[in-house]
């Protein structure tokens, strides 16, 4: 019997059925899925059966989560046709599924020669037009200005299908259009440019986004859809058979569920229900998926690693023998360096004997896979694999149609599914085809005749995969009247098989929890009884079989169900050891609590910062009757849902009742402890969740850490070993510890905690993090580079001390400093603006001198060096834009061909940029390893990359002039007997911050001013640092470094966020942060100074740093052009008036006070905040007793939710006569009227106050020197200002007398908020 059935005849009396076009009749789950959208987007009267469908006012999204096959092109044209809708946009990655929507559109709408296709839709083609554009050239179907004055007469409706790569090149999205467009030869008409925009500006009703899951979250996707399309009426629907990356972007009501499972079930079921009807699923074929581990039979070919990997088996012969490692046989170039081995691979799938099962091993089977889709991972290997098949002595008979192509240009610009069409012809089975892919034809498309795929290549996500083994699916009906009953995945990756149908099978598990929820006794059942009823749900009807030796042996749920611990680890790994899963729940709670809290006081604690969404607030009387009206909609959807739940659970009462009735005593009784167990049990786990959430949040700061320690590996010995729980403390030496570990938490201290850790996730999580690096490797450079940061996006700040310097961050440093190639778009949006190729940014002189600065025989002359590094992440970014340079030059001399230019060529250029370019400074030995991982990977290169680490920040502060002396020496870095000095042609980084030094309240001296000391002592031409904007105003220790580096008149430019969250999301740093651009040709006493925003506006002045006879740097632009029209008035400071140490000789700690007495005195340390004292106890300022005080608390607050826009100067208040304060308090101003001191208080209310002391406050504490640019005003009845009037026509009048613009009072008005 064969193992393999691919066709079967259709049973009598069924061949007019399937495959019938007269009509379609929706099934019950497409009825489903329109209705469940229409729910969504409308608001619904009338009775059940009669309902009315009214549009609703306001932006929704709906997901249709549905296997490929499913009919979504139909279902989704269905809907548009039931909304009614004026205009409906059609928008997808993939353009050659354009004409299905066209299809689509005459079945449901109907055309000039036919009636509608779908069952009970009357024929409405007249009133509905239709349009498509998908490329620059002209359109194939209908016009969009024709289509536009169509639906000006009323009752007309039309559908427009549109490519987003062709969306996305609008000049209103991408920048390099803009570029293109503006410069010489552009290609783009003005029509094109145009008919883009107005697209993008139309206010369309529904949206269609067909494969959601592509293309949709990168920069330019997220451009169109979010900043233009998306507007305030629009309904959005998301189509997705594989919506893993989208699933957390919509809510339980916004997704409708249909998966493989759910399809073979109703298939199964239709038959023993409707024996006698045609069933509508007859023609979905059932997936098979074969697994084989290909080292069984073929294990001499290891990676460097020692592990089997894709990229080497197929790596190919370049003819670059450094890329090679090996001297290229002649006439080998582009062919297998693993021939041999690559020959017997294929021979194995043909071998036969008396046990094989190999899918070409008989005619039979042949047969059966006359037509297959082969999948590997690049053009090289495409090219490579169809020489071989052709040569081959069976395969030699099958037309071998690579639509790979010849280079990445083949790939991009021919016609795919033609060619494969073609090959295959009108009749199947009179021909044999293997289509060889990287990725063409593997979504969006179906080519019937297939009916297997061949996976070749590593890696791969579920939805990817799922997506490519899908493609052989498809309904397939021969010339010969029979139909495709089964297909076939062919993977040789069996751990890479299991894990994708472990994680699709958990996601189905988690997609349909809400509906299974709802079914008898799924309340009592765990996560994981309900991962393994779905794994073995899947199994059942998609088997999943071993092939080992010509066997095969079918894989149950348990040996699938491991796999999900894969699927944990993956999470973990995602989410940087920030997961629940991390832990052991039981052995947390046994630890000692005084062990947890000694952890959490110490630097362990790291509570979970995630926001919760806010309410909506409701307020009924500024809504407009549209709002109202939808509002009450809202109210009465969860009205009928509530009424449905209380109808239901009355329901389940009374079905108890009868129950309860009909029991007798004893069944009475023993139910009744049967529940009391059973709420205990639930209680008593809810106290072990809520203990297990507490003890969690003191560790979590050590569990934050150690993904980047994995990342490196151990600080000495083999790379390849392993960190583990138990190893941990040993392989992490101690000033490694010492510098990514919270400074009170020692190696005993983790010990201790050590057995809470999931010990297999732990190592396995590390394992993943290496195999990830391990994999890019074998990478194109840009690819690797993409890999490796988003390891590193995985990557959490454990607090707000300890920062690691984000991808994003150092793109934005560099690019905006020195130019380069940067990886983000102009917006640097962590999620939406990294680009698919990098961008290149020209800074002028600085770039050229770095990165053009070639020789004659163009070797790359710079030689940069990056100070503490901790990632290298700056390394990264330096070393890429040498690295394109000199590619550029091997091009240009014809060494490299750009078209097939190999992962190993390239490598050999990037390894001598790191050689003889780039120079990097650690702290530690492991965060040289760190480093030196994120430069090379696991490679053993044999070049010695110039990475060192030294005792910096201790050297930094005690032997500066020894570190700069090494740091210049040619020595130091090679390891020789050089007396050469080095020199640099610019250092980069982001050095410490702080050193923790012993005082109080963790108090920390700033050590980054030394680092920016020594760089300039290097004597480089330019210097680039990101540093805290502190030094600009004030900091302890920073006065002689802010003097220096204003005097400094090579400092040319200063890019300031006064908010430094913007640059670090999520962590708080006093005053902001600045990045510098130091050149030692610039000579000038101005500086450019960009005020960085939210939105990245750039406000850029050059100007000088010192100005007004001030002590400090005004920052802000707008500020300084406020505070020069406050001093042209010569009024005078309050700073002048101001009385803040000891105002009145009482210390803030003063405690000998009495419950009454003489004189009042505001204390902080009394319960009441009042305390008394005898008149001469105060010993300074006396004479002030008796008069009005207008007094503000010493400690401001700026609540970290507001940004730095609210400056809160704490209690102010004014102490009335016979009254004084402690040193808690500053006195801002002393009266004689208590009508000047109402007024004054008034004053220090004012934004336009506050704005000026927020200039000056950097630090926790008020001073005299925060009113420095605080004008006096008179608050006499003569006044210029009338102080009888609100603070918010105060704030007017204080505008006007100074002559602010509109501009100015802008600013302030949107950067310092009303106090309550």
């Amino acid at each position: 019997m064969a193992t393999y059935s691919t066709l079967e005849e259709i049973k009598t009396g069924m061949q007019d059925d399937l495959f019938a076009d007269d009509f379609i009749t929706l099934r019950s789950e497409q009825r489903d899925a329109i209705d469940q959208a229409k729910e969504r987007f409308c608001k619904r009267s009338g009775r059940r059966g009669e309902y009315q469908y009214e549009v609703l006012p306001e932006y929704r999204q709906f997901l249709w989560n549905a296997k490929m096959r499913f009919g979504k092109t139909i279902c989704a044209m269905q809907l548009m046709r039931e909304l009614d809708v004026k205009r409906t946009l059609i928008i997808t990655h993939r353009p050659v599924v354009g004409e299905s929507w066209l299809q689509a559109f005459k079945q449901v709408v109907g055309r000039k020669s036919s009636e509608p296709k779908v069952k009970g839709n009357c024929d409405i083609h007249k009133a509905y037009g239709f349009g498509m554009r998908s490329d620059d050239e002209s359109e194939t179907v209908g016009n969009y200005y024709d289509l536009e004055k169509f639906v000006e007469t009323p009752g007309n409706h039309y559908a427009f299908f549109v490519s987003m790569q062709y969306i996305r090149l609008s000049e209103l999205v991408n920048s390099k259009t803009q570029a293109k467009n503006t410069g010489a030869g552009n290609t783009t008409s003005a029509a094109n440019e145009k008919l883009k925009a107005d697209i993008l500006k139309t206010d369309w009703d529904l949206i269609i986004i067909d494969e959601a899951h592509e293309g949709t979250l990168t920069s330019l996707g997220k451009g169109v859809i979010q900043d233009f399309l998306k507007k305030e009426k629009t309904k959005m629907l998301y189509l997705s058979g594989t919506p893993f990356n989208l699933y957390e972007d919509f809510k339980e009501d916004e997704i409708y569920t249909w998966d493989y499972i759910a399809e073979q079930t109703a298939k199964h079921n239709w038959d023993l229900e409707h024996p006698k009807e045609k069933n509508p699923y007859a023609e979905l074929p059932k997936m098979n998926i074969f697994t084989y581990d290909i080292t069984k039979n073929i294990d001499n070919i290891l990676d460097q690693t020692g592990v089997f990997s894709f990229p080497e088996f197929f790596r190919t012969w370049t003819g670059n023998p450094k890329a090679d490692n090996a001297s290229m046989p002649e006439g080998a170039k582009g062919r297998f360096v693993h021939e041999p081995e690559v020959s017997e691979f294929l021979d194995l799938l043909c071998k036969k004997d008396a046990e094989n099962n190999f899918p070409f091993s008989t005619n039979e089977y042949r047969q059966m896979f006359r037509h297959t889709l082969w999948v590997v991972s690049h053009v090289n290997e495409a090219a490579a694999l169809e020489q071989l098949l052709k040569e081959h002595k069976i395969f030699r008979h099958f037309n071998i149609v690579n639509v790979a192509g010849r280079s990445e240009t083949d790939e991009q610009n021919e016609n795919a599914l033609d060619k494969v069409l073609k090959a295959i012809g009108e009749n199947p089975e009179k021909t044999s085809t293997i289509t060889i892919s990287c990725g063409r034809l593997t979504t969006g498309v179906t080519v019937a005749p297939w009916t297997a795929v061949f996976y070749l290549k590593g890696g791969d996500r579920a939805a990817t995969y799922m997506q490519t083994i899908f493609r052989v699916q498809s309904p397939y009906k021969t010339h010969e009247g029979k139909i495709k009953k089964e297909c076939y995945v062919f993977d040789f990756a069996p751990d890479r098989t299991l894990k994708i149908v472990a994680e699709t099978a958990k996601f189905s598990s988690m997609a349909t929890a809400k509906e299974k929820k709802k079914q008898e006794g799924d309340e009592e059942k765990t996560q994981e009884m309900r991962d393994k009823e779905t794994v073995r749900d899947f199994i059942e009807l998609c088997p999943v079989l071993s092939m080992d030796g010509g066997k095969m042996s079918a894989m149950d749920v348990n040996d699938i169900y491991k796999q999900l611990e894969n699927v944990f680890i993956d999470r973990l790994v995602r989410k940087g050891f920030d997961d629940p899963c991390l832990y052991n729940q039981d052995e947390l709670n046994k630890v000692n609590p005084e062990i947890i809290n000694h952890i959490g006081e110490h630097g362990g604690k790291a509570p979970d910062e995630k926001r919760k969404d806010a309410k909506d607030t409701v307020d009924l009387s500024h809504m407009t009757d549209e709002q109202r009206a939808e509002w009450e909609e809202k109210i009465r959807q969860k009205k009928a849902e509530a009424k449905k739940k209380a109808e239901e659970k009355l329901k389940k009462d009374e079905e108890f009742k009868a129950q309860w009735e009909a029991m007798s005593d004893e069944e009475r009784e023993d139910w009744l402890k049967a529940e009391a167990e059973r709420i205990a049990r639930r209680e008593k786990a809810k106290e072990e969740r809520e203990e297990f959430k507490k003890r969690m949040t003191n560790i979590r700061g050590i569990a934050l850490r150690i993904p980047l320690l994995m990342y490196g590996g151990a600080d000495a010995g083999d790379p390849k070993d392993e960190l583990t729980v138990d190893n941990f403390t040993r392989k992490i030496k101690d000033e490694s510890w010492t510098e990514f570990m919270p400074k009170g938490i020692s190696k005993e201290d983790f010990n201790k905690i050590r057995k809470c850790f999931n010990a297999t996730r732990f190592e396995e999580a590390g394992k993943k993090y290496r195999a990830l690096t391990r994999e890019a490797d074998f990478m194109h450079i840009d690819e690797r580079i993409r890999q490796i940061t988003e390891i590193f996006s995985y990557f959490r700040n454990p607090d707000k001390e300890t920062v690691l310097t984000p991808w994003r961050v150092v793109n934005m440093h560099m690019s905006d400093t020195i130019g380069g190639w940067c990886w983000y778009d102009e917006g640097f949006d962590e999620k939406t603006g990294v680009l698919d190729t990098p961008r290149y940014v020209d800074q002028g002189d600085v770039t050229r001198q770095l990165f053009d600065n070639v020789d004659l025989a163009g070797e790359v002359q710079t030689k940069i060096l990056e100070i503490n590094s901790k990632t290298g992440l700056y390394p990264l970014y330096v070393t890429y834009s040498l690295f394109r340079r000199r590619l550029d030059e091997y091009i240009k001399a014809e060494c490299i061909d750009k078209e097939t230019v190999s992962v190993q060529e390239e490598q050999v250029v990037w390894d001598d940029i790191v050689e003889n370019n780039m120079y990097v400074i650690c702290n530690t030995p492991m965060a040289k390893g760190i480093t030196r991982r994120t430069l090379f990977g696991f490679r053993q290169v044999d070049q010695k990359a110039n990475i060192k680490n030294v005792q910096l920040i201790e050297r930094a502060s005690k032997d500066q002039e020894g570190l700069v002396k090494d740091l210049k020496s040619v020595s130091f870095w090679k390891g020789n007997s050089s007396k050469q000095e080095m020199k640099f042609n610019a250092v980069v980084g982001n050095p410490p911050y702080q050193v923790m030094d012993g005082g109080n309240r963790n108090s920390a001296t700033p050590v980054y001013n030394l680092f920016v000391d020594i760089a300039k002592k290097i004597a480089p031409n330019y210097l680039s640092m990101i540093m805290p904007s502190r030094w600009c105003v004030s900091g302890r220790g920073l006065d002689s470094f802010r003097e220096n580096m204003f005097n400094d008149h090579h400092l040319e430019k200063l890019f300031d966020f006064s908010d430094g969250s913007i640059v670090f999301p999520g962590i708080r740093i006093g005053g902001g942060i600045c990045y510098i651009l130091w050149n030692k040709q610039y000579n000038s006493d101005h500086v450019l100074i960009a005020n960085m925003g939210s939105d990245f506006n750039i406000k850029q002045v050059l100007r000088p740093t010192i100005e007004f006879n001030l002590s400090f740097f005004i920052r802000n632009n707008y500020v300084r052009s406020i505070v020069k029209k406050v001093r042209n008035k010569n009024d005078e400071k309050m700073s002048d008036r101001a009385l803040s140490q000891k105002p009145f000789g009482f210390r803030t700690n003063f405690i000998d006070f009495s419950e009454s007495g003489e004189i009042k005195l505001y204390n902080k340390k009394a319960k009441s905040g009042i305390g008394f004292v005898k008149r001469d106890s105060v010993v300074k300022n006396a004479s002030l007793i008796d008069k009005w005080k207008v007094v503000t608390s010493r400690s401001t607050s700026v609540p970290e939710e507001d940004n730095g826009q609210v400056l809160r100067i704490g209690q102010t208040f004014i102490s009335e006569p016979g009254s004084v304060v402690t040193e808690s308090y500053v006195v801002v101003d002393v009266f004689d009227n208590e009508d000047y001191a109402i007024n004054c208080l008034k004053y220090l209310k004012t934004k336009f106050f506050r704005m000026l002391c927020q200039v000056v406050i950097v630090s926790p504490d008020v001073s005299s020197k925060t009113f420095e640019l605080v004008p006096i005003q008179d608050f006499s009845k003569e006044s210029d200002i009338d102080w009888s009037k609100s603070i918010e026509d105060i704030d007017n009048q204080l505008a006007t007398k100074y002559g602010l613009d509109a501009f100015e009072r802008e600013y302030i008005s949107n950067n310092v908020r009303a106090l309550d």
